[in-house]
Parts: C-alpha cells; sequence; structure tokens
C-alpha cells in the first residue's frame, strides 16, 4: 500500500512542476497521468454561467476553479505548493480566451486537503469577483448515477500533443463511468480510486485534458466535480478522474468559514 501511495504521488506531481509552481509543464508531452477540453466545444464564460476562473502564477496560466461565492473560488490541492508566493497568484473572472484581462483578483489565503487524499482547496480572494458575466454555481447535491451526462470546462489543451493552453474556453459533455470500472482501469497502473474520487469520459472522444485541473464539473448549475487526473486525454481505456464534490461538501463549507472568519478578524484589527 505504501509503494502504491508513493507511485501515485510521484505520477501526479511529476507532471504539474512548471516554472517552480504546480502546473502543467508546457514542454513535457509524455508524461503519463496528467491533471487533465478534448474533442469539446468553443464557448463563452457568460453563455455558460460565467462560473469559470483562470488561476495564474507569474503570469503562466496553470489551472482553473470555480467560484461560488464572490470571494471564494473551489480549486484542486494539487494546483499549489508550498514554495508558492502568493502575491504572484491571481484568479481572473469573466474570461473567454487566455489573453482578456477580466476581473483580477488575488489569493488572500487558502485551505488545501492532502492531494492524495481529496484533490480540493478552497481559495478566499482579496476582494469580491463581480462584473458583467460573472456568476457563481452551488455546490453539487445531486446523486451521480452511472451514464449521466455532465459538462467540463476549461482553457486546457485539445489534444495530449498540443503545446500550451488552448486560446479560447471550451466544454465539453462527458458521461458518467461506473466507479468499478474506472477501479479496474486505474488498478494497471497502481494507482487507486478512491472514495473522494469520481470518474467521468466519452472514452477515446471527450475528455479533460492538460491544464485544466481545478476546473469544473458541472451538472444542472452544480459543481459536481473537480478536474484531478487522467492517463492521457481522451483515452480509449482510462477515464478523466476527479474530485467528487459531494464527498468533499462538509471540508469546502468548514474551510469557507474559517476563511470568512480569518478575513473578519483581520479587518476587524486593521
Amino acid at each position: 500500500m505504501l509503494n502504491q501511495r508513493l507511485l501515485f504521488i510521484f505520477l501526479l506531481i511529476s507532471t504539474l512542476l512548471c516554472m517552480q509552481v504546480l502546473g502543467q509543464d508546457y514542454n513535457d508531452t509524455n508524461s503519463t497521468v496528467i491533471p487533465r477540453v478534448v474533442g469539446g466545444d468553443v464557448v463563452t464564460n457568460p453563455d455558460i454561467g460565467g462560473y469559470l476562473v483562470a488561476l495564474r502564477y507569474n503570469n503562466t496560466l496553470t489551472c482553473g476553479g470555480t467560484l461560488v461565492h464572490d470571494l471564494i473560488v473551489i480549486t484542486a490541492a494539487h494546483c499549489f505548493n508550498d514554495s508558492m508566493k502568493m502575491d504572484k497568484l491571481v484568479a481572473i473572472g469573466g474570461v473567454s480566451t487566455i489573453d482578456e484581462t477580466g476581473v483580477r483578483r488575488h489569493i488572500e489565503n487558502f485551505i488545501k486537503h492532502d492531494p492524495i487524499e481529496m484533490d480540493v482547496a478552497v481559495l478566499l480572494l482579496d476582494g469580491p469577483m463581480v462584473g458583467n458575466g460573472i456568476g457563481k454555481l452551488k455546490l453539487c447535491k445531486t446523486p451521480l448515477m452511472v451514464g449521466m451526462s455532465l459538462t467540463v470546462v476549461g482553457f486546457g489543451k485539445t489534444s495530449k500533443q498540443g503545446t500550451g493552453p488552448s486560446k479560447y474556453l471550451r466544454k465539453a459533455i462527458v458521461p458518467i463511468v461506473s466507479k468499478e470500472y474506472c477501479t479496474k482501469a486505474y488498478r494497471e497502473l497502481s494507482i487507486q480510486i478512491t472514495n473522494s474520487m469520481l470518474c467521468a469520459s466519452a472514452m477515446g472522444k471527450r475528455d479533460a485534458c492538460f491544464i485544466d485541473s481545478g476546473g469544473p464539473l458541472v451538472f444542472q448549475n452544480q459543481l459536481c466535480g473537480i478536474v484531478s487526473f487522467g492517463e492521457g486525454c481522451a483515452s480509449i481505456r482510462y477515464p478523466g478522474v476527479y474530485t467528487d464534490v459531494r464527498y468533499a461538501r462538509s471540508f469546502i463549507i468548514n474551510s469557507f468559514k474559517s476563511l470568512m472568519q480569518k478575513r473578519k478578524r483581520s479587518r476587524n484589527r486593521s
């Protein structure tokens, strides 16, 4: 079990280190397990509801995120490491192309879980993210069944061989894949699919890909999944793996409350 855990850690983080920040190395097209829109359609952020947030570190697009409150963004824990300088991390809302300015907010604070156990982080912005075309999602309450269609959104590569993020925001419809199948498939790679994970993909056709990490998997205006990892992009055998937001709900809510309390105390002292 220890060897499996160490292998999982290595496979997950070996694809993420770029410019001393956990994110996609654009020059690496041969990595195995990758943070992972392939086979999707170009959309605008307002058209999907305005909830997609782009996270940039040192002006490099590293991950996606989801606005669930004017001050709170949900993303993946593996998008962060302890060496990051918070003043270089920016959340950008309301953008449909990677070169738009959008509404920019710095990250005031964040709480992340151990990404191996549950790949989720809760970010507190330094000011409300509001404006035309910006919206929010609710946390998922709907039980997800095999075959249900959800929407994944992001600026990630449109193929594994691509070089860097897609210029345009894209979405893809992906069905839920059974936990039994997903577990069996990833067992071949010595990767454990845990209770905190769910799997979704139109096998060989539509999936998340590089730089989509932390982005949303959506069902009926609810954030139900967080892009976490996968083997390849739109693989014919290995579905995309997402953090199950229903499973992570208590952690997200408790982190939200803690961050807001810290923010209030900080404002009261100043």
